[in-house]
């Protein structure tokens, strides 16, 4: 088994799955509230982010002249935390707060994405396998004992 896994030497962590390009326009109620116009998705499976890929393909206009094969880069998933709890750290220790700052983001020019419009993507064999058992339910009859 170490043969066979010699090339992930030295990688620790989960991993987790971005493609270039690909964005997730959110809701207007939910723009609103958040502030945030786009999502970026991390999936933690290839394959539903190549899934994914396809289905917004197909949804995309012709003029954005999406690849075949999305380019896909895995990070790990502890270094996306992290660098998100630093932005959070850097932003709350700004001594001057910009009071237009929501209104802008919200009504103004369209903001480049930053850590806080990362959603991270479960994989569909987990949300499956939770469905299974829920539906089973834990074998305990639901009636009321009689008096």
């Amino acid at each position: 088994m170490q043969a066979k896994n010699a090339h992930m030497e030295g990688y620790t962590g989960i991993p987790v799955f971005w493609a270039q390009g690909m964005q997730r326009q959110q809701p207007l109620l939910k723009q609103l509230i958040s502030g945030n116009r786009q999502e970026i998705p991390m999936f933690f499976n290839y394959e539903d982010l190549t899934d994914a890929w396809s289905k917004m393909k197909k949804s995309a206009p012709k003029k954005r002249n999406l690849p075949d094969q999305p380019t896909v880069e895995v990070f790990n998933l502890w270094d996306v935390l992290t660098s998100m709890d630093k932005e959070a750290w850097r932003q709350s220790r700004a001594k001057k707060y910009d009071w237009a700052k929501p209104l802008r983001s919200r009504f103004g020019k369209k903001v480049a994405p930053d850590l806080a419009s990362v959603t991270f993507v479960p994989s569909s064999r987990a949300i499956d396998y939770k469905e299974k058992i829920t539906a089973r339910g834990n074998g305990k009859a639901r009636l009321r004992p009689m008096r």
